[in-house]
């Protein structure tokens, strides 16, 4: 995911559906061996995907991974 889109969804997410979110900028999902790409770190996935629509940007769910992360959810 691209750092401005990930810094546009957390904003949605704050703003507009009062869920807390966090960007992380260098993570390493599974199977990238080492790379390191932007991401939305929050409860639900689905969140990040319903941001992304009201945003209008060009993310579709089947282009997404989801790491989960104990509690959490990893979108990148």
């Amino acid at each position: 995911m691209k750092l401005a889109h990930a810094q546009a969804i957390v904003e949605e997410l704050a703003q507009t559906l009062d869920v807390e979110a966090t960007v992380r900028e260098d993570y390493s999902g599974r199977g990238m061996y080492g790379r390191t790409t932007a991401a939305v770190s929050t409860h639900y996935s689905e969140d990040v995907v319903a941001a992304a629509r009201d945003l209008g940007l060009p993310l579709r769910r089947s282009n997404l991974n989801v790491d989960s992360m104990g509690l959490g959810k990893v979108v990148y």
